[in-house]
């Protein structure tokens, strides 16, 4: 139970989020495999059979309105990417006087509500069960929602299905926190050949994907645009997280798009800052990427230097912290292009003494800035 401390009227605000109808796959998941798996997995042994990625809810009201939820209704928190803290109250009320846990209710999500136990009835649990498959269809394009094996032979596979993602995702885990791009991306061709449902319906993995297939020096550019689709799945989920619009531009600099990549830098800078002010994504990498189109096919327009110039000063006032780092994008830009024209000058004429006396500068600035 649930009650709202102040108005929620927009999404993105800290709202509870809830995914409809998970309550009902949940009963029937841990009917069939139990809870060992969960307990010593968790989230990774639930992604291949519960498709997490059923329209998500994000919960809006005003001050005083009462939310109730199912407990086991799977359940998360949305950004806050608003500027007020969002206020609410939760409380568990619990029929059971013990504090020891009880797994029957999670293997009979009606045990406890017996007004509602006296009203189920099979058929309508079916029928409830059916319009969850429809929309589960609907959510994740031609994803097939979990099939319960109807053979041993069917269960053998799936449980072998399930354990080779789960091992998978776990070493894609490790490498990408090592920054293993390489290895991590051949983690990731393994994950993509099972199919694309566990991916589409892990948050996390499309966002490490996204990074690996863009950055891996094995890269290619059938892997460059396999990593567009993972990144644009996670824009789609999460339309105001900022760091995808910076990690997409990256990737399409890579497939020579360069015209695409101011509109993304733009939108980088429409996110809030809160949630993109961090280390390991700073506004700099946006202003980089669109520096290097613009050094790239886009030229350097009055237009386009507009844009840059306009683009710092907001990054300036967004991200304080980063100033330093957003300069430094500026000094690169101009010594790239210094370091270009001395290279044209060198490849037009045979006086090498001259040209070295181009370079000289240039190589002693960027010693010096190292």
């Amino acid at each position: 139970v649930g009650v709202l401390l102040q108005d929620l009227p927009e999404e993105f605000s800290g709202n509870l989020t809830v995914f409809p109808g998970s309550h009902h796959y949940l009963e029937k998941y841990f009917n069939k495999n139990g809870f060992a798996e969960v307990k010593e997995k968790g989230l990774d042994a639930l992604i291949p059979d519960i498709p997490i990625a059923i329209n998500p809810q994000q919960i809006t009201g005003k001050a005083g309105d009462v939310i109730l939820c199912h407990y086991q209704l799977a359940h998360t928190i949305a950004p806050n990417q608003s500027e007020h803290i969002r206020y609410a109250v939760y409380f568990r009320p619990n029929k059971r006087k013990d504090s020891v846990h009880h797994p029957e209710p999670m293997l009979d999500i009606w045990k406890d509500w017996h007004g509602i136990k006296d009203f189920k009835t099979t058929e309508i649990d079916n029928q409830i069960y059916k319009q969850l498959e429809q929309r589960q269809r609907n959510a994740t394009d031609s994803a097939e929602p979990p099939r319960y094996a109807d053979s041993k032979q069917d269960k053998g596979k799936e449980d072998a299905y399930r354990e080779q993602y789960v091992i998978l995702r776990k070493q894609a885990k490790e490498e990408f926190a090592a920054h293993h791009w390489n290895d991590c991306l051949s983690l990731f061709q393994s994950i993509s050949a099972l199919g694309d449902s566990p991916i589409q319906n892990d948050f996390e993995c499309l966002i490490q994907a996204g990074v690996c297939y863009t950055h891996a020096q094995a890269s290619q550019m059938k892997d460059w645009k396999c990593g567009e689709v993972y990144i644009r799945r996670v824009i789609e989920i999460s339309p105001k997280f900022s760091s995808c619009y910076s990690l997409l531009a990256q990737n399409l600099l890579k497939q020579d798009r360069y015209e695409e990549v101011p509109e993304l830098v733009k939108r980088f800078f429409d996110c809030p800052a809160d949630l993109s002010d961090r280390d390991d994504s700073p506004p700099s990498d946006a202003l980089r990427c669109l520096s290097t189109a613009m050094q790239g096919r886009l030229g350097t327009s009055d237009e386009l230097k507009s844009l840059y110039n306009k683009l710092e000063m907001q990054a300036l006032q967004m991200y304080p912290t980063h100033k330093a780092q957003i300069f430094n994008v500026r000094e690169e830009s101009q010594s790239q292009k210094k370091w270009q024209e001395a290279m044209d000058v060198f490849m037009s004429f045979s006086d090498f003494p001259k040209a070295a006396e181009l370079f000289l500068p240039i190589v002693s600035s960027k010693v010096s800035t190292k």
